[in-house]
């Protein structure tokens, strides 16, 4: 399926970054901001199309993620392959980690960075989500799940 794309698509419909080298993919995108393209009829994101055309198939149960955390970009040398245990740690990592763990961890691998205080502060704060993430070291998606309530109480 995916061999119907070639190498050149992305370069056609992508702006590449000079300074990061990200090739950022500028047509349709999905609401989570990942690059999309559909081929034979089904959906592909940008970034899975990429690795297919440019490096081969994604063996089953491994997943393609970033190096530069930019969902946009479907530059080859800024793809790798991981498990879901390493796209976990990679958004943990990375300050992306939203809320939530995965079965089976325990407090010693949760990575909390938010106390009470500062949970309150985010459910009855009128600044903006941007401002609260950089300012409290997490991603703006986590300020939104706690203002919308999809975050537990912390522990």
């Amino acid at each position: 399926m995916v061999n119907k794309l070639s190498p050149t698509l992305f370069t056609r419909k992508c702006d590449i970054d000079p300074v990061t080298g990200c090739w950022n993919w500028r047509s349709s995108c999905q609401t989570m901001g990942y690059g999309q393209v559909r081929i034979s009829g089904k959906s592909w994101t940008t970034h899975r199309a990429s690795w297919t055309v440019h490096r081969g198939p994604i063996p089953r149960g491994l997943s393609v993620l970033h190096r530069c955390d930019n969902r946009k970009c479907c530059n080859p040398e800024h793809l790798f392959l991981g498990t879901a245990k390493d796209n976990f740690e990679d958004a943990i990592t990375k300050g992306r980690h939203s809320g939530g763990f995965p079965s089976g961890a325990t407090k010693k691998t949760r990575q909390r960075k938010l106390t009470d205080a500062d949970v309150l502060r985010i459910r009855t704060s009128g600044e903006k989500a941007g401002d609260l993430a950089r300012l409290l070291g997490v991603g703006t998606p986590c300020i939104y799940n706690i203002r919308n309530g999809h975050r537990k109480k912390l522990v």
